[in-house]
């Protein structure tokens, strides 16, 4: 299920959840550059079920973590022409 997502705002989930969460990179990319490879890591305590992208856009899971626990997701992205970024996620994990 997609939903609206904001790299810069705290995502609330729930403990149970498995959710998927699209990064888009489109406004930053250069005309014609395009990502070649994402990595995403998550602190300890959550978990990064899945990942995907295309040559604009990440797309990934998460699990896991402790009601009251805050975690982050950090997501690095490479370029065809080699440019690099990253950006770190915030969630608040809250049994809803």
């Amino acid at each position: 299920m997609s939903r609206e997502f904001s790299p810069t705002v705290s995502h609330v989930k729930d403990p149970s959840a498995i959710l998927d969460y699209p990064v888009r990179w489109s406004q930053w990319l250069e005309e014609g550059d395009f990502i070649v490879s994402a990595s995403i890591i998550g602190s300890p305590g959550i978990i990064v079920d899945r990942k995907e992208h295309n040559k604009t856009d990440v797309r990934f899971w998460v699990s896991g973590g402790t009601h009251g626990e805050n975690y982050f997701v950090v997501i690095t992205v490479i370029t065809a022409n080699g440019r690099t970024d990253r950006r770190t996620i915030p969630f608040e994990v809250r049994d809803q």
